[in-house]
């Protein structure tokens, strides 16, 4: 229904673990799709959103969901202009898992990007396993974003990004935090580096990029 979550597990915390979403499709919401808010140990496996008008996977922002797996996840088509929304949100939480999966097609504008961490202050854990197989690409705006303050472990790897925002297919921001990124293939776009880099919090190095491959289409690879 219009304004609705598809599909939507509100504050079961701990009752939720176990819960497995398959094979679901979410065709034409009218608001986000997929929303485990507060609700921990769910997987979704194998499940499809498309044309939906906000995010695909989303929950309230500031709020955690802890050990949620996500394999296999596509996101196509989301963010009417008035709601400028990323695809996939990776919120809030710990021991969080995405791999396998795909975003496009997203349309609100610039903030519209792909993968999306969103600003959610210095100290909060929005710390996912993200580090097998995931794709983003024709979005209006960056394939992967971060815009983060904080020292968290944060990696990307083998992860595909390609034909997004003009020249950003990654951006990484806001001022300081420790982003990495390992195995990585860039296609049609840039690498936007607008944070510098702080102190990891498990080893104490920086941020950094390792095996990232990029081609870009229109100005330069990294700025």
């Amino acid at each position: 229904a219009l304004g609705r979550y598809a599909l939507h597990f509100h504050h079961a915390l701990d009752g939720a673990r176990g819960s497995i979403v398959r094979g679901v499709a979410v065709i034409g919401g009218g608001s986000q799709a997929f929303v485990p808010h507060m609700s921990h140990g769910i997987t979704f496996d194998d499940c499809v959103s498309v044309n939906s008008v906000q995010s695909g996977f989303w929950w309230d922002k500031g709020d955690a969901t802890d050990d949620c797996l996500v394999d296999r996840l596509c996101v196509s088509g989301c963010g009417a202009p008035s709601h400028p929304q990323p695809g996939i949100m990776n919120h809030v939480g710990t021991g969080n898992r995405m791999r396998n999966s795909a975003v496009s097609a997203c349309e609100g504008g610039k903030d519209a990007a792909g993968f999306d961490w969103g600003s959610v202050g210095v100290d909060a854990p929005a710390v996912w396993v993200f580090d097998a197989g995931n794709v983003a690409h024709n979005t209006k705006g960056p394939g992967v974003q971060f815009w983060t303050n904080a020292s968290r472990d944060h990696t990307v790897k083998r992860t595909l990004v390609y034909h997004n925002d003009k020249n950003r297919g990654i951006l990484t921001g806001a001022y300081q935090n420790t982003v990495r990124y390992a195995d990585v293939l860039v296609l049609g776009g840039g690498i936007e580096q607008s944070a510098n880099s702080g102190s990891h919090e498990v080893d104490g190095g920086p941020g950094r990029y390792e095996r990232v491959h990029v081609v870009a289409r229109d100005g330069p690879a990294v700025k």
